[in-house]
């Protein structure tokens, strides 16, 4: 099994009740306006709000280029990059992170 493959699996098992859809969460244009207008960091914004920004997800793309193909993928939107890292076999370092991190530092601001 791939280490994509055992990261996924091992979210699943972790992973607590799904969140509300964007679609049913009645503040989500204001939610969208204070993720974009924050700083994003692997720490506190979730997947899913990573790669609805597109230079933000061209820079987690670069570094784990095989985190958006996996057909599980979608088990991680709601989580950020370093709640899935326990998960990630390995996959997922701290210096990724930290490159991820610095990128994304790196991004004007909203």
């Amino acid at each position: 099994m791939s280490s994509i493959a055992l990261m996924l699996a091992g979210l699943a098992q972790a992973a607590a009740p799904a969140a509300p859809s964007h679609a049913n969460h009645a503040g989500h244009a204001q939610h969208s306006q204070h993720t974009q207008s924050a700083r994003m960091s692997s720490a506190s914004t979730t997947i899913g709000d990573l790669f609805a920004n597109p230079a933000a997800r061209a820079i987690v793309e670069r570094r784990l280029p095989q985190l958006s193909a996996h057909p599980q993928f979608g088990l991680a939107q709601g989580m950020t990059l370093r709640a899935v890292q326990p998960h990630s076999a390995g996959m997922i370092t701290d210096a990724i992170l930290a490159q991820i991190d610095a990128d994304l530092a790196a991004l004007p601001s909203g």
